[in-house]
C-alpha cells in the first residue's frame, strides 16, 4: 500500500514539476516570439536573446540586445496573470540600466497594444 502512495505522489509532483517550468516556459517563448514578430524585429537583427525564470514576480523575462541599437535592452515579461497585455506580455525597454518613456524617438520598436 506504502508503494502505491508513494507512487502516486511520485507522479503527482512529476505532472506539477512538467506543466510549471518547461510547459509554462513553452507557452513564453511562443508568445514572446509572436510579440516580437508583430513588432517586426527579425531573427537577423537580434544580437543577444536570454530567456530566465522570474522566481519573484512568476512568468518568464526574455531579454533582447539587437544589432543596430545595442544600447537599448529590450524586456518582455510574459506572465499568465497579465491579461490586459497583447500576449500576456509587458515591454519595458532599458537604456543603461533605466526605463526609458515610450515617446523616446531612441525606439524603434514600440510596445504593442490590444487591437
Amino acid at each position: 500500500m506504502k508503494k502505491y502512495i508513494i507512487l502516486v505522489l511520485v507522479l503527482i509532483f512529476a505532472s506539477l514539476y512538467v506543466y510549471f517550468f518547461p510547459y509554462q516556459k513553452n507557452i513564453a517563448v511562443k508568445n514572446t516570439d509572436l510579440y516580437i514578430q508583430k513588432q517586426g524585429i527579425k531573427d537577423n537583427d537580434i544580437k543577444t536573446r536570454e530567456i530566465k525564470k522570474d522566481w519573484k514576480m512568476g512568468g518568464y523575462l526574455t531579454t533582447l540586445v539587437l544589432k543596430k541599437q545595442t544600447d537599448l535592452v529590450y524586456e518582455y515579461d510574459f506572465d499568465k496573470r497579465m491579461t490586459a497585455k497583447p500576449y500576456y506580455i509587458d515591454l519595458i525597454i532599458y537604456d543603461d540600466g533605466s526605463g526609458l518613456n515610450s515617446d523616446d524617438s531612441r525606439i524603434k520598436f514600440k510596445s504593442l497594444t490590444h487591437e
